[in-house]
């Protein structure tokens, strides 16, 4: 099982053998290479309304979080969210579920962390787990692993109000801010009825995973039954249950994390780091017996990988490295670990970003005709985008310190470079 992303990013999917034959497919995100102006999302309004009885569920897999961030699971403006919060005692982080009024103020909660009366679940980075909210008519309730932690009886959860917003998974965008999840989702399904109103078994290794679709599923994606292999030009694929999920600037094809959610062939972590016009890469193999060779791949785009080199691996050490003298602007990285016959897995991917600029402002906003960037190192090309209020990229080029903005209709903008977006106001 693998990772999971939708509105405003850029899109990985995963491909690889798994435990489960039918299930080898996931959707892979990395926060750090998002694209607010990538848009991934379910765009079947009404279609998506249910009542008084429903579950939203799924497979989760966070690799970091930071401090007073807040990424989506899955949300529908002015209806639901689930997303991440602060960790019990002993975790990571935990999950919030609420419902939304038509200003999109939270008016209802169910949570994991201990607080409002839940009971605390100490979720970790690195590990796959099964999320479920479910509400019966009366009674809402939130399960992790298939153990209930909170359940409320607010009416403010019938979620009956009509809505032609869309759905997006493993993330957010609106007006200035993105919440963005680092990791992924698989088999998330959406149903218009109660699955469950109390304790349930599920697993990683065994039914009812893979998830499947009935009467009562109104979306489901599982992955596997997408044709997106090797495509780099496909615009949107059909769910298993319902809908169209639909997405711009597809990125890459890339494996990655395995079923159970660890790095495969004893790999501890696979870490990147910049030291001076140089990357090092640092691994932990933990198996000091079994021979392996380690292929080292980059990629520059996450989608054509080639061999930079190879480390052997040697009884009785568990700590490796090796040095990339030729870094790009930014680096994606993966071991292929090939044993003595010649079978391989690929690690997880790491990712880079070398050139250090600094903090850039732009100036005067609001703008008339011409935008001027300071903080740009060296006068270097970098490049940039512009994207409208709705999230649709307008433009896109290489600037050394000056845009200009041709004309554009007056109104509020957003200018993304360096993975960072600025709104400016054209007047």
């Amino acid at each position: 099982m693998k990772k999971l992303l939708f509105n405003f990013i850029i899109l990985f999917i995963s491909i690889q053998t798994s435990l489960f034959s039918q299930n080898v497919k996931i959707l892979d995100l990395t926060s750090n290479t998002y694209s607010s102006g990538s848009s991934f999302y379910v765009p079947i309004g009404a279609q998506m309304q249910v009542t008084d009885t429903w579950t939203f569920e799924g497979w989760v897999y966070v690799d970091s979080r930071g401090s007073n961030d807040y990424p989506n699971i899955m949300d529908r403006r002015t209806v639901f969210s689930m997303y991440l919060i602060d960790g019990a005692s002993g975790g990571d982080y935990c999950v919030r579920f609420v419902a939304r009024n038509t200003s999109d103020n939270i008016i209802a909660s169910l949570r994991c962390d201990g607080n409002e009366g839940s009971s605390a679940f100490a979720m970790n980075f690195g590990k796959w787990y099964h999320v479920a909210v479910s509400r019966d008519g009366t009674t809402a309730r939130m399960f992790i692993d298939g153990t209930e932690v909170h359940s409320s009886t607010d009416p403010d959860f019938v979620l009956s109000t009509p809505s032609g917003n869309a759905v997006n998974y493993g993330g957010r965008f609106w007006g200035s801010y993105e919440r963005f999840l680092d990791g992924a989702l698989d088999e998330m399904r959406y149903s218009d009825i109660a699955r469950y109103t109390s304790n349930f078994s599920i697993s990683k290794h065994s039914s009812p995973h893979p998830t499947s679709g009935d009467g009562n599923t109104i979306l489901l994606f599982n992955f596997d039954n997408s044709d997106l292999t090797n495509s780099t030009s496909a615009n949107s694929y059909s769910a298993t249950a319902n809908g169209t999920l639909t997405y711009s600037d597809y990125n890459a094809l890339s494996d990655d994390l395995p079923l159970d959610g660890t790095l495969p062939l004893d790999i501890q972590y696979l870490n990147a780091k910049a030291s001076g016009s140089e990357v090092i890469l640092t691994w932990n193999y933990a198996n000091q017996i079994n021979p392996r060779v380690f292929e080292i791949q980059k990629s520059l785009d996450n989608k054509l990988w080639e061999k930079i080199g190879y480390v052997k691996s040697e009884k009785g050490k568990t700590d490796y490295s090796f040095v990339d003298n030729n870094p790009g602007e930014t680096n994606y990285y993966r071991l292929k670990i090939v044993d003595p016959d010649g079978n391989y897995q690929l690690s997880k991917v790491v990712s880079l970003a070398y050139k250090d600029y600094q903090d850039i402002n732009i100036f005067p906003n609001p703008v008339d005709d011409v935008i001027y960037i300071s903080g740009l190192k060296d006068n270097t090309p970098v490049e940039y985008e512009i994207y409208d209020i709705f999230g649709k990229k307008i433009e896109k080029g290489l600037t050394s310190g000056m845009i200009r903005l041709n004309n554009k209709v007056p109104g509020m903008y957003f200018l993304q470079m360096n993975r960072k977006t600025q709104k400016f106001i054209v007047k």
